[in-house]
C-alpha cells in the first residue's frame, strides 16, 4: 500500500498498489476518512486500520479508492456540502440520514458508548455521576455524551481511548466513555487484558453508521459498490477492523 501524508495526494489505490503494481489509469473513489485511531492512523508510513482494511478488501472486488483522512468536523462538512463520492457516516438519530445527494448502504456499522472502569475500583452510582472523573475523547458529542453532560458530570478530557485506559489504571480518571468498537481496538493496540477493565454501563441506543455513495458516481459504479460490499459478509467492517488491529507496544508506533 503506498501513502502519501498529503491530504492531496491518493492513499489507496486499489489492489494494484497493494501488490507493487502502478495505480490503475481510471480514476479511483475519493474516500474522507477519520484521520484518528483506530479508523486511519500511519505507522512508519504505512497506513492502518479499520477503514484501510475495509476498503482495500473493497478493493478486491474491482474497485479502486482514494482515502484521504480528515479531522471529524471537517469530515461532516465534506458531507453536508455533498463534496464527498463514497464515505462512511455516522446517523447519531438512527435511521437512514436524510441528507439529499446520496445513496445509503447499510447500516454498516454500529457503536454502543460503554463506561468503562478498572478492574477492582468501587462500582459508582452512575444515578450521581456529577462527582465522577469521566474520561471523553469524543470532539462530536452524541448519545450517552449529552446525557452525562446534562447530569454535570467532572468530564475530563483525554487525547484518546488509549490514552483513558491509561489514565483508569492509575486511578486519574473513575471512568471512560469509549465507544464498544474503539475500547475493543484500543485494548488490542494496547496489549491490555480485557479482564483489567469492567464496562458499567452499555448504553442500550446504538449509533448506526451508513455507506453513503454519491448519486453523482455512475450508477454502474454504485451498483459495483453494493455487490462487492454484499459480498464481504455481515458485519464485515466490525471484523476487518478488529483483524487489522494489533499491539502498538512491541516496537511499532503510530506516526
Amino acid at each position: 500500500m503506498t501513502i502519501s501524508k498529503s491530504p492531496f495526494y491518493g492513499l489507496l489505490w486499489g489492489v494494484s498498489s497493494l501488490v507493487g503494481g502502478t495505480p490503475p489509469i481510471a480514476p479511483s473513489i475519493e474516500v474522507p476518512v477519520l484521520d484518528e485511531a483506530p479508523f486511519y492512523f500511519t505507522v512508519n508510513g504505512t497506513a492502518e486500520g479499520c477503514d484501510p482494511a475495509f476498503y482495500q478488501q473493497l478493493a478486491g472486488k474491482g474497485l479502486y479508492f482514494d482515502l484521504r483522512p480528515y479531522p471529524i468536523n471537517r469530515l461532516l462538512a465534506q458531507f453536508e456540502r455533498g463534496d464527498a463520492q463514497m464515505m462512511l457516516i455516522p446517523s447519531p438519530q438512527g435511521g437512514i440520514p436524510q441528507q439529499p445527494g446520496y445513496d445509503y448502504l447499510g447500516p454498516v456499522l454500529t457503536m454502543h458508548d460503554y463506561l468503562v472502569a478498572a478492574q477492582g475500583t468501587q462500582e459508582p452510582d452512575l444515578h450521581f455521576v456529577s462527582g465522577l472523573r469521566v474520561g471523553q475523547a469524543r470532539s462530536v458529542c452524541w448519545g450517552l455524551c449529552r446525557q452525562l453532560a446534562a447530569m454535570a458530570s467532572q468530564t475530563r478530557p483525554v487525547r484518546s481511548i488509549r490514552q483513558g485506559l491509561r489514565l483508569l489504571e492509575s486511578d486519574r480518571l473513575d471512568l471512560l466513555l469509549a465507544p464498544d468498537l474503539i475500547f475493543e481496538s484500543a485494548l488490542r493496540q494496547e496489549n491490555l487484558p480485557r479482564e483489567r477493565f469492567v464496562v458499567r454501563y452499555r448504553d442500550p441506543v446504538s449509533i448506526p453508521f451508513y455507506l453513503a455513495l454519491s448519486t453523482a458516481l455512475p450508477e454502474g459504479v454504485r451498483q459495483q459498490i453494493r455487490t462487492g460490499l454484499a459480498s464481504l459478509g455481515p458485519d464485515a467492517y466490525r471484523r476487518l477492523c478488529l483483524q487489522s488491529l494489533g499491539p502498538l507496544s512491541a516496537g511499532k508506533t503510530a506516526d
